[in-house]
């Protein structure tokens, strides 16, 4: 059994609960136990620690930029990159697939290890435990990749590429009349768009019986989402379709919503938000789903 499931069943609130009673309110406070525990889960600090090192270390060292800037690189742009699979394929990679490894990662042992299932016992129980676990999933996920962004981005600043906030300075990610605005804008967008593509990831995990497996397929679907749709856009009638679904337009979509056959003349604010309600449709689609099979068994 899991090192996390075991510190749970010996927890003094664990023990004071009979699961064969059918009282709601005791079996709701336990299912917010098992939420906030994802913050003492074993193993999360490492994995936090490592993922930021590796994006921090991209940031300050790779050369991508470097090929990729026409003249002076403008912090705000190389901050920006971190998300474009265009310029850091390295660091889209793992900033689209590290958020399903550290955060739903914790989620899916709670699935697999029966937890889930012993405490709740009542459908309308089950519908309010799986909505926590997606709010939970998306707040985590929000702050890190925010603090994540925010601290890369002072130390680009401060050691690499200096943020010139001057609206006369071209800055390729600009969407507003002041490059403050796009810094914060770049910043809460980057950070909502992985939050939901996390989200996204878990619901496909549902279906994945294997632990092993789920923790290969926040790099699968990424892969899928970003190599796999970008076919789709050389057929006209699917070009709005793959759009929306392409991943690199729900998360960095001011790199990239001019990119090759998805030509459209739509803001790429428009667009992400386009994304980000095909994607919560896909995940409410996969978990209704699954929550019907498993009424099933």
């Amino acid at each position: 059994m899991f090192q996390f499931f075991i510190s749970i069943r010996r927890s003094p609130l664990f023990m004071l609960i009979d699961v064969t009673q059918h009282d709601s309110s005791f079996i709701a406070a336990e299912v917010d136990a098992m939420y906030v525990g994802i913050y003492h889960y074993r193993g999360l600090r490492l994995r936090l620690f490592l993922f930021f090192l590796i994006i921090l270390s991209i940031a300050l060292i790779s050369s991508d930029y470097l090929g990729y800037a026409v003249g002076p690189v403008n912090g705000i742009e190389a901050l920006a990159w971190l998300t474009d699979p265009g310029t850091s394929f390295l660091s889209a990679l793992v900033i689209f697939s590290g958020t399903t490894l550290i955060i739903g990662d914790y989620f899916k042992q709670i699935q697999l290890s029966g937890t889930s299932n012993l405490l709740i016992i009542r459908s309308q129980t089950r519908r309010c435990a799986t909505l926590k676990a997606y709010v939970t999933i998306f707040l985590t996920t929000f702050i890190l990749m925010l603090s994540t962004f925010v601290l890369v981005g002072l130390a680009i600043h401060l050691l690499r590429f200096p943020m010139v906030f001057n609206n006369k300075q071209l800055v390729e990610e600009l969407q507003f009349g002041y490059s403050w605005a796009s810094l914060v804008w770049i910043i809460f967008s980057r950070a909502w768009g992985i939050s939901v593509f996390t989200m996204f990831a878990f619901a496909v995990g549902l279906w994945i019986p294997r632990l092993g497996l789920y923790r290969l397929s926040g790099l699968i679907i990424s892969l899928t989402m970003y190599l796999g749709v970008a076919t789709m856009g050389d057929v006209s009638w699917l070009r709005m379709v793959g759009a929306a679904l392409f991943l690199p337009n729900l998360i960095a979509p001011t790199t990239v919503a001019d990119f090759g056959p998805y030509l459209l003349h739509i803001s790429p604010i428009l667009l992400q938000g386009l994304s980000i309600i095909i994607y919560l449709g896909l995940t409410c689609l996969l978990t209704m789903s699954w929550q019907h099979h498993e009424a099933e068994k």
